[in-house]
Order: structure tokens, then C-alpha cells, then sequence
């Protein structure tokens, strides 16, 4: 099967591979990355995955999708959240592979660990998201089997009306010595590789790749009120919230 997967962190990816780990190969198309012409087979299963940012599918994961042609395989779209809301997510990222040439059969709203606010779900996705998720492709393939997938499915949510900008991003410290790795690894192409102490906050999405890459740990995300909010937010968002499962 295909994993066709927009996961700055690592965090969207874990949630696609707990439903992954039924199939016995997989073939790995990064939306994170600038993606060529693609022709997926006809026959095929795929899973399309992306997280949610401010209730939205970033932007970017969505262009490079649209450079894929589905040609009528089967899909399950995944949107992964941290346990706040997924909001339009799931019928944007369902409504953008169906434009793409796929039929979705399926679709998943996962928990993962919030990529701002890491005291919220710190422990998502936990072995019983795992199982859920593998338990859940086992399904998609019986069905698949039997003939008994949708071509169609009805998912929650409405589109949203533009997407969300955060109106905090990640910044250098006095540690950074310019190698680059971040604007390298930068979906949106918000740091210029002349000057990457820089963010350029019109492309930023504050997808935090830059934060986690960075080899010299110099690039932060306003710690001292990620600090304050950390315990406000887990109090607000901290109840346990199941994955949601749709065929």
C-alpha cells in the first residue's frame, strides 16, 4: 500500500504506522517534500495523512497531494490532531483526495502528542491507539476483499473557510550557527538558506520541523510562555479523546 503522509515532527507518522503495520509493504510518499508528477496505481490501497493545524490541512501538504493522480484507487485519509479538535480537517483532507483521483472508502481523525503544547496527549498515540488503528486496516482489508467498500463515505466537519495562520513561530537563538538544516528541512520555505536565523513569518505554518531538526537545539518557540501555557492548556484540553473511525 501507499502511506502518502505530510508529518513534520514524526508525530502524524507514528499515527500512520500503528495503521500501516497490517500491510506487509508499504511505499512512502512525502507531501512534506516538493513532489514530482506521481501516477498511483489503479488497484492499490492508500493511506493519505496529515496533521492538523488550527483546524486546517497545511497548505503545502495539499499542493503536493494535488500532483498525485489517484487514477480511482482506494484511500482512507487520516487527519491527526492534538486532542483540541480537528474542526473541517477530515473533509478538507477528504474533499482534496477526491479532487486528486482518489476514492476514499475510508477515513480517521488520530490522536497524536500536540506539537505546541507537548504536556497535552504526551502519550498519544499509546499501544491501544496502536491496536485500534491496526484493527481498523485489518477491516479496510477484509472489506477490500469481500467487495464491500465504499466509494464514498460521509465524514464530519465543514470545510474550512481559509487556513489558519498561528500568530506564534519558532525563532533562532544566540546557538545558531547557521548550518542550515532547518531551512533545508522547512516544508513551507520559510527560512532562506543565505540567512537561517531568520523566519520568514508570512510562509511559516509552525509546523516545528525546524525545532525538532535542528542539531544544535537553537530553535525555540517562545519558551517561557510555552512554559506558562503548557498547564492551562492541559487542564483544558487534557481529557482523554478517542481516535474516530469512519467507513
Amino acid at each position: 500500500m501507499y502511506k502518502i503522509i505530510f508529518s513534520a515532527t514524526g508525530r502524524c507518522e507514528k499515527v500512520a504506522d500503528g495503521f500501516c503495520s497490517a500491510f506487509d509493504k508499504v511505499e512512502k510518499i512525502d507531501l512534506s517534500a516538493d513532489v514530482d508528477a506521481v501516477e498511483i496505481p489503479a488497484g492499490e490501497i492508500c493511506l493519505i495523512a496529515a496533521p492538523v493545524y488550527g483546524g486546517c490541512v497545511p497548505t503545502v501538504a495539499l499542493e503536493n497531494l494535488a500532483k498525485i493522480n489517484g487514477n480511482g484507487a482506494k484511500a482512507v485519509v487520516m487527519v491527526v490532531y492534538g486532542n483540541r479538535a480537528y474542526d473541517g480537517a477530515l473533509i478538507q483532507l477528504k474533499t482534496a483526495a477526491q479532487q486528486a483521483g482518489f476514492t476514499v472508502c475510508g477515513a480517521v481523525a488520530g490522536l497524536a502528542q500536540h506539537s505546541l503544547i507537548t504536556d497535552v496527549a504526551a502519550d498519544r498515540p499509546d499501544q491501544n491507539d496502536i491496536n485500534q488503528l491496526k484493527e481498523f486496516a485489518q477491516e479496510i482489508q477484509l472489506m477490500e476483499a469481500e467487495g464491500k467498500l465504499k466509494t464514498d463515505i460521509d465524514v464530519p466537519g465543514k470545510m474550512p473557510a481559509k487556513e489558519a495562520k498561528l500568530p506564534v513561530h519558532p525563532k533562532a537563538t544566540a546557538n545558531c550557527t547557521g548550518c542550515g538544516v532547518c531551512a533545508a528541512k522547512c516544508p513551507a520555505k520559510a527560512i532562506p538558506a543565505e540567512n537561517p536565523a531568520v523566519t520568514d513569518k508570512t510562509k511559516c505554518i509552525t509546523c516545528m520541523r525546524c525545532v525538532e531538526k535542528c542539531p544544535q537545539g537553537a530553535r525555540v518557540l517562545m519558551p517561557q510562555m510555552m512554559k506558562l501555557a503548557g498547564p492551562v492548556m492541559k487542564k483544558v484540553w487534557g481529557k482523554h479523546t478517542e481516535n474516530e473511525f469512519y467507513l
